[in-house]
């Protein structure tokens, strides 16, 4: 095991983290980066499914990891019709599983190229 999976590893769990505070957040404490809140929900799991792909890709293969961001997701756009100010998207949802193919085929394509016998 290469130094990058343990780091890869804590980096997904940080990012799982930070994603669901930051979208669980009253609608007036929320943060953004003043661009579009599609590309906020993209680049966040974009770096969640690069993360967990780099740290677990080479063990459980890309798809259960896009799958379990795809459904993290799913479940804090619903869980957001909770949070005052909040509504859930399917346009969020959307850029989520976007973000985390993306971030994912990213993470892979590392992987590959570090460990070319990787499948």
């Amino acid at each position: 095991m290469t130094l990058l999976v343990p780091f890869a590893r804590l980096g997904a769990v940080v990012v799982a983290g930070i994603v669901v505070v930051l979208s669980l957040l009253p609608i007036d404490r929320a943060m953004g980066s003043g661009y579009s809140d599609k590309l906020d929900h993209f680049a966040a799991y974009a770096a969640l499914g690069a993360l967990a792909t780099l740290g677990w890709g080479a063990r459980s293969g890309i798809w259960p990891l896009v799958a379990a961001c795809m459904a993290l997701g799913g479940a804090l756009e619903l869980l957001q019709n909770f949070s005052p100010g909040r509504v859930a998207s399917f346009a969020d949802m959307a850029a989520n599983a976007s973000g985390a193919l993306a971030g994912a085929a990213g993470g892979w394509a590392l992987l590959r190229w570090r460990q070319p016998d990787v499948r």
